[in-house]
């Protein structure tokens, strides 16, 4: 019975072994024993959820997992107006100044990292469409986009300007999934105002 009850008592693990001593309990992101050093709260928002790095392994050259949304402007859109405003409102959605590093290996899912090339003209764009500018016409060019992949090497988002769709202009977003889904993805759009 001794050695029964010795065999139990190694199983127990390690955290609530030491949460019952009244240690700090510390969460290793593989076994202890191997060296690895504790999983730390900076690192873990880092760090992509299962399920948004799926979106990221979903991705193909013909399966493009960005999402997109078409905003109609009955008057003019500047796109220096649309700049300014990104500007001043980015540090409301720090992911947008970060890009999707895959470790080595892929021992780990990716992480966000700050992009230290970060350049908003690489994310903002403004276009003209060719002929009548109509709903044809916008209709390709959003097809165009929905099938071109984002840039890895950048964040993994992109604005649109028309200028010239129907009398007034068009904005276009693009967002990998990411980023975020459902309501949460509705919400990276939304400190956009309406007024730009």
């Amino acid at each position: 019975d001794s050695h029964r009850a010795s065999r139990q008592s190694r199983r127990v693990p390690a955290h609530r072994d030491a949460s019952r001593r009244g240690r700090p309990v510390r969460f290793f992101r593989r076994d202890p024993r191997l060296g690895i050093a504790p999983v730390g709260a900076r690192e873990l928002n880092r760090r992509l959820t299962s399920v948004d790095a799926t979106f990221l392994y979903a991705e193909k050259p013909t399966q493009p997992m960005h999402v997109g949304g078409c905003m109609i402007y009955e008057g003019r859109l500047s796109l220096e107006a649309l700049t300014e405003v990104l500007n001043a409102r980015l540090h409301l959605l720090p992911r947008y100044r970060q890009k999707v590093v895959f470790p080595p290996f892929g021992l780990a899912h990716p992480t966000w990292e700050d992009d230290p090339d970060f350049d908003m003209d690489s994310h903002v764009h403004q276009v003209a469409l060719p002929g009548k500018a109509g709903k044809a016409e916008l209709q390709a060019y959003v097809s165009d986009l929905a099938s071109t992949p984002l840039d890895f090497d950048r964040p993994l988002w992109q604005y649109h300007i028309v200028r010239n769709y129907d009398g007034g202009a068009a904005l276009i977003t693009r967002i990998h999934h990411c980023y975020a889904d459902g309501i949460a993805l509705v919400l990276r759009v939304m400190p956009l105002p309406a007024d730009v």
